[in-house]
């Protein structure tokens, strides 16, 4: 969960000051995230970085000098996790959710998509 936090604390830091990439460390959860926002067009791609294998470059998506992104914000810690269940779908409200589900591993919801329970990660506004 730490290298979740550090992605998204870097996301938010890359978006508010408007740089064309972010340097975030390897790992699953990241890899599986970044491959998300790779297909739904959240970001313009990414790439190992060649100096150091155990880092990813994110190249940040920006529309008429905007971020794509416009704020992330996780939901999940450590110490306190938040899951959602299949009947409760009134918990999400605004904004795109990434649930780490045991079917599909990590997805992409809105109120309208949620099929199955899950943990809810972070919260994203596009």
């Amino acid at each position: 969960m730490n290298c979740l936090t550090n992605f998204f604390c870097k996301l938010k830091s890359g978006i508010v000051s408007r740089r064309r990439f972010i340097i975030v460390k390897v790992s699953k959860i990241v890899l599986s995230i970044l491959n998300l926002f790779y297909k739904k067009g959240f970001i313009s791609g990414f790439a190992f970085n060649p100096k150091n294998s155990h880092e990813v470059i994110v190249f940040l998506k920006y529309i008429n000098g905007k971020s794509f992104i416009k704020n992330c914000c996780i939901l999940s810690a450590s110490r306190q996790r938040y899951y959602v269940f299949k009947s409760n779908q009134r918990f999400f409200k605004n904004g795109l959710y990434l649930v780490s589900t045991s079917r599909e591993g990590i997805t992409l919801v809105d109120d309208s998509t949620c099929k199955d329970g899950g943990e809810v990660l972070a919260q994203v506004f596009i």
